[in-house]
């Protein structure tokens, strides 16, 4: 009997643990009806992303733009939200990056190439990115937000991602994750894993 106890105790271990990497892996960005410090591109979770592929048309106009400008800090950010919405956070990196050499003083770049670094495996970078972005504009809730997803998703700190949350609803106590869940509830479970 302890026996058929404990493993359902495993399964139900199982399906938190599931259940939290969907979340993690789904919320990697935030929008607020307050603070959004001018983002130049509002990111999308997986759910929101196209299912297809990017047209050559597409894509050959934003590469001609960079071509022709490759000066242009806006040409290069359309690219880059071009290769974010169309799942290739390997060259949306690239193109950010490019930008922010032209023009480092847009927070929503910066956290933009945040969340792409975090979708490329390199969530310390990330962190960088989303502390950068935090820095030209501190009431920029989306970097904020999601630097907290990577504290706690990928490097597991819960503690100091439920920190970054809290910080997260001094700026707008009612903020909530794009798929409706309050930023309350995330401090919550990173306050259980500790």
């Amino acid at each position: 009997m302890a026996e058929k106890g404990n493993s359902k105790i495993i399964i139900v271990a199982v399906l938190a643990f599931l259940a939290g990497a969907f979340v993690g892996n789904a919320v990697t960005v935030m929008t607020m009806s307050t603070g959004s410090g001018g983002t130049a591109h509002q990111a999308q979770t997986p759910a929101q992303m196209p299912s297809q592929a990017p047209t050559q048309d597409q894509s050959g106009k934003l590469v001609q733009a960079v071509k022709n400008h490759p000066e242009d800090p806006r040409a290069w950010t359309a690219l880059g939200n071009h290769y974010f919405d169309h799942d290739r956070p390997g060259k949306a990196v690239e193109a950010y990056q490019k930008a922010l050499e032209l023009d480092p003083s847009k927070p929503g770049v910066w956290s933009d190439l945040g969340v792409m670094y975090r979708r490329t495996g390199k969530p310390q970078k990330a962190i960088e990115a989303f502390d950068k972005a935090m820095e030209l504009d501190p009431i920029h809730i989306t970097p904020l937000f999601n630097k907290g997803i990577v504290l706690f998703y990928d490097l597991e700190r819960p503690q100091e991602a439920a920190k970054t949350w809290r910080r997260v609803l001094e700026i707008d106590p009612e903020a909530k994750a794009p798929n409706g869940m309050p930023v309350r509830e995330f401090i919550k479970m990173a306050l259980e894993k500790q």
